[in-house]
């Protein structure tokens, strides 16, 4: 009996033994794998162009460290697997930034995910995290679910974007997204989410376009243009209502264009610069509004290159005839779009979209010193970035 007792005993030493040593194993790899990570961070410190030999090498330790952690049980095995996890979860932010700065999203989300599960595994355990400071953590939620958007995993996406909508986000893309992601399977739940979003931020463009497109979608884009109207009876001094009637107006006016309807197109265009005007009457110094006027004669202009490319094929003397006159046309609506894009830089001179249509502008009048000189500061835009 007693022999057969020593013989369990012996069984469990040798598997304890194994266990231990198993850990051990684990450590050192996932040890070498984040030495690669800092290997790599380092290369990108002294060359940002350096190429990433492991992008998931953070992902990989994440995962070593996690499985060592399930079958620890010497306390100081656990508080090497909590310093290396503490390690690694920086190491999976900076690595999801470059991926996502590269345009690697898919890639960029693993390492953001991983390292809110590093941040979950810490808590559990007691132990400290990068992501307890400030709003890091919901920093770091916010490009997990961008990233998982923007690489099409929706899955993945939707449990974040949820999350911080519940949590009232800041962020307008987490309503746009939410609502793209909504609007097959629940069309009431995704209109909540739009009205939420346009409520708690009119002035951005993006879920503007993205209401724009639901009307226009549905032919009910006069719904829309009601609903502002009747927005600027209730607030006539609210500039951003107006703005936004602009903004639906010129949308049109590109719509109409496309669709080749000039007599709507030029309704809308006298519209949009209509309600801008209404801005700047009131706003003298409104860069939005100025700039956006800007635009449209440009977009006008810039609206005729194609017809003017065929006409120059038509070497007939007819052909020729309506080139002139389509391009005297054409440099004229560039002429009227450069007053308010003088405006608009003497307002704020270091909006590059202003820079560059001046210059454009300048070039297609042949003004090459002028040319010269927004190329200097568009250059002088970039040394500031």
């Amino acid at each position: 009996m007693k022999k057969i007792v020593l013989s369990i005993l012996s069984v469990c030493l040798i598997a304890l033994s194994i266990q231990a040593q198993s850990v051990k194993d684990m450590l050192k790899e996932a040890s070498s794998i984040i030495k690669t990570a800092d290997d790599q961070m380092t290369a990108r410190l002294l060359n940002p162009e350096a190429p990433l030999e492991n992008a998931m090498a953070g992902v990989e330790a994440f995962k070593i460290y996690a499985k060592a952690l399930e079958i620890a049980e010497k306390k100081g095995d656990k508080k090497k697997i909590m310093s290396g996890l503490a390690d690694t979860e920086t190491h999976l932010n900076n690595l999801g930034v470059g991926m996502y700065q590269s345009g690697d999203y898919a890639s960029a989300f693993e390492n953001f995910d991983a390292s809110i599960k590093v941040f979950e595994l810490l808590k559990a355990n007691g132990a400290k995290s990068r992501l307890d400071e400030g709003t890091l953590l919901a920093d770091q939620e916010l490009f997990a679910g961008i990233t998982a958007f923007y690489s099409n995993n929706f899955e993945a996406a939707m449990p974040y974007y949820k999350k911080l909508y519940d949590a009232g986000t800041e962020e307008p893309a987490i309503y746009e997204g939410l609502y793209k992601m909504t609007i097959e399977t629940d069309p009431e739940a995704a209109d909540a989410i739009l009205v939420a979003g346009r409520e708690k931020f009119p002035e951005n463009t993006t879920l503007l376009f993205t209401e724009i497109n639901k009307y226009l979608a549905a032919g009910e884009l006069d719904i829309l243009i009601e609903k502002l109207k009747a927005a600027k009876e209730q607030e006539p001094d609210n500039l951003s209502v107006i703005t936004t009637l602009g903004n639906v107006h010129d949308q049109l006016h590109v719509k109409a264009t496309e669709d080749g309807d000039d007599v709507k197109a030029e309704e809308y265009f006298n519209g949009a610069l209509g309600y801008y005007k209404e801005v700047m009457d009131q706003d003298a110094d409104n860069f939005d509004a100025w700039y956006s006027s800007g635009a449209l004669y440009y977009n006008k202009a810039a609206n005729m290159a194609p017809k003017i490319n065929e006409l120059a094929n038509d070497f007939s003397a007819e052909g020729t005839k309506q080139y002139n006159v389509m391009k005297e046309k054409m440099d004229a609506t560039f002429a009227q779009a450069l007053p308010y894009f003088e405006k608009a830089e003497s307002i704020d001179g270091s909006d590059r979209n202003t820079i560059i249509a001046l210059k454009e502008i300048f070039a297609r009048q042949s003004d090459f010193d002028k040319v010269s000189a927004y190329q200097v500061k568009l250059d002088a835009l970039k040394v500031e970035e």
